[in-house]
């Protein structure tokens, strides 16, 4: 199956934020929200508005 664009999403951000050295902890301190809630958006189980893609961005230093 194939995954959906949550997916897709979530698991770019998980790469960037892997290519970056940083943890999902040091990741959810960055962005000023919890470690469960970088789980659930790697994970596609999260919505995103497009204020926290801009901060993810911000964050991760490349565009989603």
């Amino acid at each position: 199956m194939n995954p959906s664009e949550p997916e897709k999403i979530g698991q770019l951000i998980k790469k960037l934020r892997e290519e970056k050295g940083m943890t999902q902890e040091e990741f959810a301190e960055a962005l000023k929200t919890s470690q469960p809630a970088i789980a659930r958006t790697e994970s596609g189980n999260q919505n995103l508005t497009l204020e926290n893609l801009e901060n993810i961005s911000e964050v991760l230093g490349r565009q989603i």
